[in-house]
């Protein structure tokens, strides 16, 4: 892993030219562990061109020996940013880039008045392009926290019967997943039956399962800090017309935008790419949210895939493509894969059918 670090670090340097900068200090945590390995919750990175400086408190400092990949760990007394100062006098810093869409007011304040004499150098998504191109191993990482979480899924199917709640169900797939190696969920599972299946952010409760409904469950884990993000629909009792309807238009606009995924096109042309099937089929405007968003390191991250994203999607980019309809007061349907993108397509990491399963 050190050479996949200094390799990093290599590759980060470059934003230092891009923005006329001394030296960039990182203060987003996942920026962080994805710059030198750290996994901790209080943390700062400096990087100088040549060198780098890793800043932590009294807890981390075990942990910051074992894992953090640096030239140098400052184990800070007090507040992470007031030892800074002297981390940047001695390289003769004078134009640091921060991270202005993650270090807070007050720790920029601190250090205007520590180290007035250095020019701070607002940016923000400075990473985001960086992180966007997966890695071998980082792909690895996430194709192994998708396995267990597909895995869960299935063998948790069999416990669904009349009278499970939401939440109970929830809480087994999270279990599930633990029990298989994962490190924790990457989100809060997503349990809805019937009705509450038409909310596209529903939160599992107390409603129990009866035959005749719904099920959408969404769900992942995380494996060495990596996600995974999977949703099925699913059908207890026997479907009517109306909903083997919309669960077809939903499994061929999956089907569309992932024939159509390449790296190079925009967010938005393959956002149009799954939701012409569903304009098409007269559902446009029950598809309420965008076809998908980048993932790694954080379950949402660059590249966006809706339609005012016009940035090109970078080869080798991990995103998830989950079109959904929702249909207030009766259903809804989402079905989500995750792809990683290659130079002449895309490479769908699901080994989990799309065809809809009927549970009796």
């Amino acid at each position: 892993m050190a050479y996949a670090y200094d390799n990093r670090a290599r590759r980060i340097e470059a934003l230092l030219d891009m923005h006329s900068a001394d030296a960039l200090l990182l203060s987003s945590l996942s920026d962080i562990r994805w710059a030198c390995g750290f996994t901790g919750s209080s943390g700062l990175l400096l990087l100088v061109s040549g060198s780098s400086v890793f800043v932590t408190d009294g807890r981390y400092a075990t942990q910051a020996a074992e894992e953090v990949f640096v030239d140098d760990i400052v184990i800070a007394d007090n507040e992470l940013i007031g030892v800074l100062p002297e981390a940047l006098n001695k390289f003769s810093i004078l134009r640091l880039l921060i991270q202005s869409d993650h270090l807070t007011l007050e720790r920029v304040e601190k250090l205007e008045l520590l180290s007035p004499s250095v020019t701070q150098v607002p940016g923000s998504g400075l990473l985001r392009e960086l992180r966007a191109r997966k890695d071998a191993e980082e792909i690895s990482q996430i194709q192994a926290a998708l396995e267990i979480t597909e895995s869960a899924l299935e063998s948790a199917l069999e416990i669904v019967q009349p009278g499970i709640s939401e939440y109970e169900l929830a809480t087994e797939l999270e279990y599930r997943q633990k029990r298989s190696g994962a490190e924790g969920a990457s989100f809060s599972t997503i349990v809805a039956f019937g009705s509450n299946s038409a909310l596209p952010h529903a939160r599992a409760g107390n409603r129990v399962l009866k035959k005749g409904e719904t099920i959408l469950i969404d769900l992942g884990c995380l494996v060495n800090g990596y996600a995974s993000d999977l949703t099925r629909t699913l059908f207890f009792g026997n479907p009517d017309e109306r909903f083997l309807e919309v669960y077809d238009v939903v499994r061929r606009a999956v089907a569309a935008a992932e024939f159509s995924a390449c790296a190079g096109q925009s967010g938005s042309q393959l956002d149009r790419a799954g939701r012409d099937v569903i304009d098409k089929a007269g559902f446009g405007k029950d598809f309420v949210h965008s076809l998908g968003h980048g993932v790694g390191l954080d379950i949402h991250e660059w590249p966006r895939i809706n339609k005012r994203a016009h940035e090109n999607l970078p080869l080798n980019s991990v995103l998830t493509i989950e079109p959904g309809i929702y249909l207030p007061t009766e259903f809804g349907v989402r079905i989500e894969d995750m792809i990683v993108l290659e130079s002449e397509g895309s490479r769908r990491l699901n080994h989990t059918s799309t065809e809809l399963v009927i549970l009796k």
